[in-house]
């Protein structure tokens, strides 16, 4: 198969998985074995191809985005309100200062410790047989998830509390053992604007679990999130976000890295790869937010253990 038609697979299983909890690293790895794509080139084309996905979510969310840029508004609790100095925390909203402050919170475990293990990590763990386990060991765990946390898809909310102006309001429930139905609260953070630094710290340590080929950036951000009181929806947003600190780190590391090995015959392949991904990931994306909004995570779970027990039974025979 030419490079530039395996350029372009490549970068359409890395933009469809990057953001969906189902591993993007390792479906290129055992893509990047079965298309016999390996070597110093094709790692660093695995890493260049995710700038691609940062820019669909920059398109995606591009007023946020724009809020980075500039650091629009104030930082902190009641700075919407004029005459209030800057503040660092909660009520700032994920944008401007505030939201960098938050990504750099869920990004500084993962960069810590994938700055240091790295070579090992990359030595040890790149394998088909490691991402198996990890799809495996991330889909069981997003089915606890989904089954000890409230279910919040709105096709199952009922009237079951008083609001301000004294309309019913909707709360999810769940469906008990005797068939009785019990009203469940509504998630601690609903929305990006309601986290808070710590809630940001602790998801980047859940993060750090990616560090592991196969297990899963985002699922390892939702799961967390979800734990910690995070909404399905605002999880799943927020993981996005979370990837982009990583990713670009880990764009510009190997870049430098590799600066001796890449040549200029080599630049055409990357940059197709690059606009594939960001295509892929561009409708990805918009997909897979419209799927948590009303959704489980459950399909995912089970996706990944099935591909995962397949692969390592592929394995063994092979």
């Amino acid at each position: 198969m030419p490079d530039w038609l395996i350029a372009i697979v490549l970068g359409i299983v890395e933009g469809l998985t990057e953001f969906i909890p189902v591993s993007s690293t390792g479906h290129l790895i055992v893509a990047g074995d079965l298309l016999g794509w390996d070597g110093p080139v094709s790692e660093t084309f695995e890493v260049v191809i995710q700038l691609g996905a940062i820019f669909a979510i920059a398109v995606v969310y591009r007023e946020r985005f724009q809020s980075f840029l500039t650091l629009d508004g104030y930082i902190g609790r009641g700075g919407d309100q004029q005459g209030q100095g800057p503040k660092i925390g909660a009520g700032a909203g994920f944008r401007g200062l505030n939201g960098l402050i938050l990504l750099a919170c869920s990004a500084l475990p993962a960069a810590i410790l994938g700055f240091i293990f790295l070579d090992l990590i990359k030595e040890h763990l790149f394998g088909s047989f490691t991402v198996a386990l990890g799809w495996i060991v991330g889909g069981i765990a997003l089915l606890v998830v989904e089954r000890l946390l409230p279910d919040t898809k709105p096709a199952e909310a009922a009237l079951t509390a008083t609001g301000a102006d004294g309309e019913p309001v909707r709360m999810p429930e769940r469906k008990l053992a005797d068939g009785h139905r019990r009203a469940l609260a509504a998630p601690r953070y609903e929305s990006l604007d309601d986290i808070t630094w710590r809630v940001a710290l602790l998801i980047g340590l859940c993060q750090c679990f990616a560090l592991w080929p196969g297990a899963s950036r985002s699922a390892s951000t939702i799961v967390g999130g979800m734990f910690l009181g995070v909404s399905r929806k605002a999880a799943a947003e927020f993981s996005f976000f979370a990837a982009m600190p990583i990713l670009f780190g880990a764009y510009a590391l190997d870049l430098w890295s590799s600066r001796d090995i890449i040549t200029g015959d080599d630049i055409p392949i990357f940059l197709i790869g690059l606009v594939v991904a960001f295509v892929s990931a561009l409708l990805a994306v918009r997909w897979f937010i419209r799927f948590v909004s009303t959704r489980t995570m459950v399909p995912f779970g089970w996706y990944r253990i099935v591909a995962g027990s397949l692969l390592l039974g592929w394995l063994a025979i092979s």
